[in-house]
């Protein structure tokens, strides 16, 4: 089974988590070591480690809500993962959806430049899976706006725009080290990092620091983590199977519950900085393995690989489908393959035409050899191949059927 791949994960990041995790949760040497850790890689010099790279956002948000509270509206992508607009909602604020170019799945700097008003509290310009977004057209209209800019560079811990980090380009910007990011620190909450560059916005978080939530990273959630995210090469989570157990039984399937901010936890930060002397070889493997794909999806009629770049660094790997393709009809066929896939993120603004071709996730892991993207790409041809014959969405259930 070819797996997407949520975390590269070894033994040295599995010891340190289990250790850490067995110690009281609260993280203040952690944290001391991480922030040193982050600047001297080049960031900073304002550093915060958090639970979540959400929670980053929140505490930007909520700052600048203080101090400019009749702005309500924040710019972000229509193409976003939800929890960030679940995170500008959260803050009592307007997400105001921004078209992203065809090509690089980034923000649009001229869609910035005319949608942005007085009434704008913020523009969160995200770099999509690591694809740095033209921060420096983006950051002119906030100026001449009075908005502050949130450089999210959350899939692209160690990637540089020019000669400055990604995340280090705005008032603030944030990383994550939650599943399926560059670095990960596993646990429920993987952590996260803000970078804070405006003294008036870095006066207000601190000043409220104090109702921030205890961290947590108990050994349990690192277990969770374990079974959840670095075995499903072998199996599917357990967490899929209680949820499929639960809807046969006509059980309700939790929520999972909303988390607040809060420091990052013992565990979390000692995951983080067991790998980060792994960072330079993570961001070669992916380049490497972008480049296999780079060869191969070209060659596949009707899809795209809009990201796809000679020497681009990857967090994932992202295919816009055929017109017409039925995706997750798709995602059945290739799993008889041996190839799990993931669909892109949904469509928060409600504003693709309902036959716009479908974004799907492959496997992107480290151990990945070209043989492995050879089989990927070579199941998805063949599916493919038969959609073009004529099986569409209204005869979902013969693709990959083998018939």
């Amino acid at each position: 089974m070819i797996s997407l791949g949520y975390a590269e994960w070894g033994w040295p990041e599995l010891r340190a988590a289990f250790l850490a995790s067995m110690r009281p949760a609260d993280a203040s040497s952690s944290t001391r070591l991480l922030s040193d850790a982050f600047q001297s890689l080049g960031y900073g010099p304002c550093l915060l480690p958090l639970n979540l790279g959400r929670s980053a956002l929140r505490l930007v948000l909520d700052a600048q809500r203080r101090l400019a509270p009749q702005r309500r509206l924040v710019l972000l992508p229509d193409y976003v993962c939800p929890s960030v607009v679940s995170t500008v909602r959260l803050a009592g604020l307007e997400p105001v959806p921004v078209p992203v170019a065809a090509d690089d799945l980034n923000m649009l700097p001229e869609a910035v430049s005319s949608m942005i008003s007085h009434e704008t509290l913020a523009v969160i310009a995200v770099s999509m899976y690591g694809v740095p977004v033209p921060l420096e057209e983006i950051a002119a209209s906030c100026r001449r706006s009075g908005a502050i800019l949130v450089d999210d560079a959350a899939h692209a811990v160690g990637i540089r725009r020019g000669d400055l980090l990604l995340g280090c380009g705005g008032d603030a910007g944030l990383l994550s080290f939650n599943q399926s990011k560059t670095i990960t620190g596993g646990s429920i909450e993987g952590g996260g990092l803000l970078i804070i560059n405006n003294p008036a916005l870095q006066k207000e978080i601190f000043d409220n620091l104090h109702r921030m939530a205890r961290a947590t990273g108990r050994p349990v959630e690192v277990l969770s983590f374990v079974l959840n995210h670095l075995c499903d090469r072998f199996a599917y989570p357990p967490e899929v199977y209680t949820g499929q157990l639960r809807r046969r039984f006509g059980l309700p399937v939790p929520a999972r519950p909303e988390i607040g901010p809060a420091l990052i936890s013992n565990a979390a930060a000692s995951a983080v900085l067991a790998q980060l002397p792994r960072l330079p070889a993570i961001l070669d493997g992916r380049i490497r393995i972008a480049g296999w794909y780079g060869e191969l999806l070209p060659r596949i009629e009707g899809l795209e690989f809009p990201q796809g770049r000679p020497g681009r660094y990857l967090s994932r790997i992202l295919v816009r489908l055929p017109p017409g393709t039925e995706a997750k009809a798709l995602q059945d066929a290739l799993r008889t393959h041996g190839v799990r896939t993931r669909l892109g993120y949904p469509d928060w603004a409600r504003q693709r035409k309902p036959e716009a071709p479908e974004l799907i996730e492959l496997p992107m892991r480290l151990a990945m050899s070209k043989p492995d993207v050879a089989k990927v790409c070579g199941a998805l041809a063949k599916e493919l191949a038969r959609v073009a014959q004529g099986w569409r969405t209204e005869r979902r259930p013969r693709v990959g059927s083998g018939e």
